[in-house]
């Protein structure tokens, strides 16, 4: 029987940096997807895209554009440390997102949206609307 690797991307390596930050129950779900939709689950993904306002890196598509760059290099290292530890990757969005509470999805606008009628995540505001909320009927806890 071969012997199996560790597994170097991807979800699984995405949902156990994630778990190592923090994250548990439905906001590590809500992660591990949000990751796949920013990098593809691709650790090394690199969006330098100038008109756009995006220097982003990694899993969850970390911003360093222009007055970001002091701010995070400050916080997570600079883009490129990022870029070669998903863990650190993880533990930026740990920090960025507010923890395992979710309470600031902002930087990857997971915001309301009134014409779509999406509601923040964890919102009291959200209660019988299209939304992940915990404690709503189907919502993981």
């Amino acid at each position: 029987m071969p012997i199996s690797r560790p597994k170097t991307a991807g979800a699984y390596l995405t949902a156990s940096a994630l778990y190592n930050a923090g994250f548990r129950g439905w906001p590590l779900v809500v992660m591990t997807a949000l990751a796949y939709r920013e990098s593809g689950w691709n650790p090394t993904a690199l969006n330098n895209t100038p008109a756009t306002g995006d220097y982003s890196v990694g899993l969850f598509q970390i911003n360093y554009f222009q007055q970001l760059n002091a701010s995070r290099t400050a916080a997570y290292g600079t883009p490129q440390q990022l870029l070669s530890n998903p863990q650190a990757q993880a533990d930026a969005a740990y920090s960025l997102s507010g923890g395992n509470n979710l309470s600031n999805l902002q930087p990857w606008a997971l915001t309301s949206s009134p014409k779509a009628g999406v509601t923040p995540l964890g919102s009291t505001a959200s209660i019988g609307k299209n939304t992940l909320s915990p404690g709503m009927p189907g919502a993981m806890s």
